[in-house]
């Protein structure tokens, strides 16, 4: 049985394995909202779409319907995919559509971008 923060999965080979579980704090125009990771719930979209894992306000124009995707989890981070039209910047590092990158712990991950009137939508990872 995996300890707390610890997910079990398979691997491709059919063996299991323990992952760590990320929690994902996402900052928005009408708040924030804390998101539970895990293998098992993978994979797990974000964008303004409702039917999206974790869905962004209206108010952030420049984020797409499926804007990112998390595909994979491990120890290090979580694999994210670039589906929108206006990319992401990680600590200030663009990655545009279609970029794959590993999202480490503490990184701040931000959807489009801030106007006068609403803040830009931002996303950090952290272990829980």
């Amino acid at each position: 049985m995996p300890r707390r923060g610890l997910s079990w999965a398979a691997s491709s080979d059919g063996v299991g394995v323990v992952c760590r579980q990320w929690t994902l704090s996402a900052r928005m125009a009408s708040g924030t909202r804390d998101v539970e990771l895990s293998a098992s719930a993978l994979p797990f979209s974000i964008g303004r779409s409702r039917n999206q894992g974790l869905v962004i306000d209206w108010t952030h124009a420049d984020v797409s319907g499926r804007h990112v995707e998390i595909v994979a989890i491990d120890d290090d981070g979580v694999s994210v995919v670039i589906h929108g039209d206006n990319g992401v910047a990680v600590d200030a590092t663009a990655h545009g559509p279609g970029a794959q990158f590993c999202w480490k712990p503490g990184e701040t991950l931000t959807l489009g971008g801030r106007t006068e009137q609403v803040p830009a939508c931002t996303l950090v990872l952290a272990r829980s």
